[in-house]
């Protein structure tokens, strides 16, 4: 869909909507252990660990190093950018690792939408990727079609409650794969600026 260019300056950073992907934070499960399970599985720790465990200033450095982790991981993700060379197709958007193609609907409101589907956001956890960490997404070539929705991760269909509404709404309604690190974004048209961003978290 071809647009004006006072249309396609909408696309800086602040107008549209940053991808965002939740990012698992790393329990402490030694902690958070019974005595008994951390006797089965553990070694006892002394006093000396403990000391250290609730020291002030291990705890910070903890927190620093996680957050390192979460902005090294944030860094990786597809962020919006303005597009250069020209373009006048306000469905065309630049992300760090390429450019995407979205499309136009309508919402249940009436009110219309921007929709880019299936962006990934990690490489496919398939064959050799399989059971490890998570991969950055790879830069791609081109223009990626962002328009059909992404396969749903494995899981197991909801049946307890019937087959109602309320309950199969939750299911997921693409084929399931092991294929499915991508993230939807939705946006609505015509862009505010400084617009709130949810985030729904599959699983």
């Amino acid at each position: 869909m071809a647009m004006t260019r006072g249309r396609s300056a909408l696309l800086n950073v602040e107008t549209l909507v940053v991808l965002t992907v939740v990012v698992a934070t790393t329990l402490d499960f030694g902690a958070r252990a019974s005595p008994s399970h951390r006797s089965r599985h553990h070694a006892d720790l002394s006093h000396e660990d403990m000391s250290q465990q609730n020291n002030p200033t291990n705890q910070q450095q903890q927190q620093q190093q996680q957050q390192k982790k979460v902005s090294h991981i944030m860094e990786e993700l597809p962020h919006a950018e303005p597009l250069t060379g020209g373009s006048d197709d306000s469905l065309i958007v630049q992300t760090r690792k390429g450019r995407v193609r979205g499309m136009t609907l309508t919402a249940h409101s009436g009110k219309k939408v921007d929709a880019f589907y299936s962006i990934p956001y990690a490489q496919k956890p398939i064959g050799r990727l399989r059971f490890r960490h998570p991969r950055p997404a790879e830069k791609w070539d081109g223009i990626l079609n962002a328009t059909t929705l992404p396969n749903s991760c494995v899981q197991i269909y909801d049946t307890v409650f019937g087959d109602f509404s309320g309950a199969t709404m939750w299911n997921p309604n693409t084929e399931l794969s092991e294929d499915c690190l991508y993230v939807n974004v939705v946006v609505p048209r015509p862009r505010p600026s400084n617009a709130a961003v949810m985030v729904w978290i599959f699983g």
